[in-house]
């Protein structure tokens, strides 16, 4: 049962609190309740982190929950970037779980650029003015949704590892905490990936969301697959949707029968 007065919700934060004082690496919280505390209070401050699962699993939500909780909870400044939806869209859709964007961005905390899959040329043009706004507005926190939709624009895999790459050094030169929603399709109903991470030697930390069937309905589980520098869970955690976003349970099994 989640108490959202004085109870789970509070407890974990007041538990992430304590773990991100004694942490030795400067930390960023996800603000995600349950998850902190799977990774010592947080992401790795500057560090690049995929968040994999299958369409619909719930990366885009892990990711604006990730900004709009930097921005309201830690007082950080964000971006976010989408190949797959229109910042019109991403605000009705976030509205549904409270999460005003649009209140943010009138403060100047928030920032938003939408471009077309078939715009990828565009967007690496813009590389630069992007930095520019990072250092200009001192974001703390950037999501590029999704490392996929990225990847589809280039016809030879040569290209597609090139540019993948030549990303992930602009990325870390802007000195920011990213958070890349990516896709990944399984093997049957188990835990296991079809295709091996192509990335995940580019990446800080691998998160892996999972949506399993269970009869006729599906259950959500999120593993750490691997986060540099962190003693993180090495358990399936299960995780629920709720009005108020995505809540995590560290402490509760994950059955799969």
């Amino acid at each position: 049962m989640i108490l959202l007065n004085g109870g789970y919700l509070v407890a974990v934060e007041n538990k992430v609190k304590v773990k991100s004082v004694f942490s030795p690496i400067p930390r960023v919280p996800t603000g995600i309740f349950g998850l902190d505390d799977m990774i010592e209070g947080g992401f790795e401050k500057g560090s690049i982190n995929v968040v994999a699962g299958e369409s619909g699993a719930g990366k885009s939500l892990f990711s604006l929950q990730f900004l709009y909780n930097g921005v309201v909870k830690y007082n950080d400044s964000a971006l976010f970037i989408s190949f797959e939806e229109k910042g019109p869209t991403v605000k009705r859709r976030m509205a549904r779980f409270g999460f005003d964007i649009g209140e943010l961005e009138a403060k100047g905390k928030f920032f938003m650029y939408d471009y077309s899959p078939k715009n990828v040329s565009s967007f690496i043009k813009d590389l630069s003015e992007i930095e520019s706004v990072v250092k200009k507005n001192s974001v703390d926190r950037l999501v590029i949704d999704s490392l996929t939709s990225f990847s589809l624009f280039f016809d030879s895999e040569i290209k597609r590892k090139q540019e993948t790459v030549s990303l992930f050094d602009s990325l870390r030169n802007m000195g920011c905490t990213v958070v890349l929603p990516s896709e990944l399709r399984m093997i049957s109903s188990g835990f296991e990936a079809e295709n091996s991470f192509t990335i995940e030697h580019l990446a800080d930390s691998i998160i892996s969301i999972y949506s399993i069937r269970k009869g006729d309905i599906r259950e959500m589980a999120l593993e750490i697959i691997k986060m540099r520098g962190t003693n993180h869970s090495r358990k399936l955690s299960p995780f629920k949707i709720l009005p108020i976003g995505m809540i995590t349970y560290p402490d509760h099994p994950f059955l799969t029968k």
